[in-house]
């Protein structure tokens, strides 16, 4: 699933922060071949690698919040 992303998500600039230092992230989105909507955000720090930092299932996310 994080390949998936990776080759065919769509970059959400608005979840994205490209200008970061040092390490800046993008999320990327998309629905996957087991059909699961996700969001992955990844950073990268240096040329040489790229982290994933976290994986939502946009699906299942949802503001469960009772604030008033």
């Amino acid at each position: 699933e994080v390949i998936e992303m990776l080759k065919y998500g769509n970059v959400n600039f608005s979840e994205s922060h490209p200008h970061a230092c040092p390490c800046p992230s993008y999320a990327l989105e998309g629905t996957t071949s087991t059909n699961k909507n996700l969001r992955i955000i990844f950073s990268s720090c240096d040329t040489l690698t790229t982290n994933v930092v976290t994986a939502i299932n946009l699906k299942l996310a949802q503001d469960t919040c009772s604030c008033k």
